[in-house]
C-alpha cells in the first residue's frame, strides 16, 4: 500500500503541475502584458531639410522655418520628446551697429515649449561684412498626453530690425548641412 500511496502522490503532482501550467499560460489571456514598457519609444517621426533658408532681420514677425512642421498621432498615456537641431550662420553687413536678436522657437500645439535667442552686439559699424557659424539645438519633453493627433513645429523671427542687410542662414550649402526635427512617442 505503501507503494500505491507513493504513486497516487506522483499522480496528484503531475496533475498540479500540469493545471498550473496550463493556468499560467491561459491568465495571460485574462490578464495581457502591457503592449508597452515604462520609457520605452512607442514611435519616431522626423523631417530634415537640405535646402537654404535664410531669415532677415526687418522680418519681424514669426513664421515656420521651411519643412520645419510635422503631425504626431499618440496612442495615449505617452509623452512627447522633441528635439530640433541645426547649424547656423550669422551674417552681419558691414555698416552693422547696435545689435540683432533672432529668435527660434518650438511649439506643440501652437504652443511655446522651447526658444533660443541668437544676439550679436558691435557698438559700431565693423567696415566689413562678419559671419559667424553656431548650431541650434532646441529640446522639451512633454507631459503625458492624451491620445490624439498634435502638431509640432518651429518659428522664427528677428526680434530687432538693425542697421544693414544681416540675416540668419540655416543649413548653409557651403557646409552642405541639414536641419532636422525628431519627435518620439515614448510610453509614460
Amino acid at each position: 500500500m505503501a507503494e500505491g500511496g507513493n504513486g497516487k502522490i506522483v499522480g496528484l503532482f503531475l496533475a498540479a503541475l500540469v493545471l498550473g501550467a496550463a493556468g499560467g499560460y491561459g491568465a495571460v489571456w485574462f490578464f495581457p502584458p502591457s503592449s508597452t514598457v515604462s520609457g520605452s519609444i512607442i514611435k519616431e517621426k522626423k523631417v530634415e531639410s537640405r535646402t537654404q533658408d535664410a531669415l532677415f532681420d526687418n522680418e519681424m514677425i514669426a513664421t515656420l522655418v521651411d519643412d520645419m512642421e510635422l503631425n504626431i498621432t499618440t496612442k495615449g498615456n505617452s509623452y512627447l520628446k522633441m528635439r530640433f537641431s541645426t547649424p547656423c550662420v550669422v551674417h552681419l553687413a558691414s555698416t552693422f551697429d547696435g545689435n540683432s536678436q533672432f529668435n527660434l522657437s518650438l511649439h506643440l500645439d501652437g504652443k511655446l515649449r522651447d526658444d533660443m535667442v541668437i544676439f550679436s552686439y558691435h557698438q559700431s559699424a565693423s567696415g566689413y561684412i562678419e559671419e559667424y557659424g553656431l548650431t541650434i539645438l532646441l529640446e522639451c519633453t512633454t507631459e503625458t498626453l492624451a491620445a490624439g493627433t498634435h502638431v509640432v513645429n518651429v518659428t522664427w523671427w528677428s526680434m530687432v530690425d538693425s542697421t544693414g542687410s544681416n540675416q540668419l542662414i540655416l543649413s548653409t550649402m557651403t557646409f552642405n548641412s541639414s536641419r532636422l526635427l525628431v519627435v518620439e512617442e515614448i510610453a509614460a
